[in-house]
């Protein structure tokens, strides 16, 4: 969206308080739906310049996608705000892990101060980089849920396909956009095969 592409363009050059209210005077403009406009806002309100042009890198990218039908996915807030419930739409996130992926480390996720992940616990990356919980127990109830738009690549790590970059084939490697970086996700042997017929094919 234009009015997007032009405020990251100007944004590198604001003061950190005129980038703030641009982006509060877009947002009822862009058509989001009203969880996305709170997420924005929120986030938004406490970010620096270089988390402000990763919200609107990530805002461009979700309306280009126009998902057709919209399907929450709930998560928890902070550490600090553990009683609020933050609705997602799947293609706010990069991919879904149980804590063990850390444990075990398939992935390099720093936690926060005082919060450690929970071994079969189900967790969101959002494609801001930022890690929620949800409510959910498997990996497998959610894929259920989410339906064919999300793959199991892992038996604790489930991606979004519409965020995949690239395929590392003899490396058995997925690449996926989390904020303005790609990250490298393990792929199974056994779930490889069903990766490749879903995006070579």
């Amino acid at each position: 969206m234009q009015i997007l592409v032009d405020l990251m363009r100007r944004v590198g050059q604001m003061e950190l308080c005129a980038a703030r209210r641009e982006v509060e005077a877009i947002i009822p403009r862009l058509g989001l739906d009203a969880a996305t406009r709170d997420y924005v806002r929120e986030h938004v309100g406490s970010a620096s310049l270089a988390e402000i042009l990763k919200i609107l890198n990530w805002l461009n990218a979700l309306l280009e996608q126009k998902p057709n039908q919209p399907m929450f996915i709930p998560v928890q807030g902070p550490a600090d705000q553990e009683d609020r419930v933050i609705l997602f739409q799947p293609a706010q996130v990069s991919y879904f892990f149980l804590g063990s992926a850390v444990e075990g480390r398939l992935i390099h996720i720093k936690s926060e101060p005082g919060v450690q992940f929970q071994r079969h616990r189900v967790y969101a990356r959002a494609v801001t980089g930022i890690v929620y919980r949800t409510s959910f127990r498997s990996l497998k109830r959610l894929q259920e849920r989410l339906g064919p738009r999300f793959l199991s690549i892992h038996q604790s790590l489930v991606v979004n396909l519409q965020a995949l970059k690239d395929v590392m084939r003899r490396a058995s490697r997925v690449g996926v956009q989390v904020g303005n970086e790609i990250e490298y996700l393990p792929v199974s042997r056994r779930k490889l095969a069903a990766l490749e017929s879903r995006i070579l094919t």
